[in-house]
């Protein structure tokens, strides 16, 4: 989970990778919001350990640039798509869940 949230953090422009570098990891951002979704469905331990990583609150950073900037191409609303079905059904789940999801200004990130 840990590794699977690291990859999604990974948000900022390195001026030293190449084009090509900076593609890949985005297609591994990608990835990784889609094993995580998977994942979530799956088992609800899954949803509890995302909260104790810190999840809710990786995914609300990255939906945060989409906040400022519209998505630019279709790869960009698979990953916000991949990203909100993680949230939602984190949200499914006991309070302890929805207090992260607003002390992290969840509501005001995603409205």
């Amino acid at each position: 989970m840990k590794f699977l949230l690291n990859c999604i953090r990974s948000t900022k422009k390195n001026e030293e990778l190449t084009e090509e570098q900076d593609l890949l990891m985005f297609q591994n951002k990608q990835y990784s919001s889609k094993i995580l979704a998977i994942l979530l469905q799956r088992d609800e331990e899954n949803c509890k350990e995302l909260v104790l990583n810190d999840g809710i609150d990786i995914i609300l950073e990255v939906l945060y640039i989409y906040q400022k900037q519209d998505p630019k191409d279709s790869d960009d609303i698979e990953l916000i798509e991949n990203l909100f079905g993680c949230l939602c059904r984190v949200l499914l789940e006991p309070d302890e869940h929805k207090q992260k999801f607003l002390e992290g200004e969840g509501v005001k990130l995603t409205v």
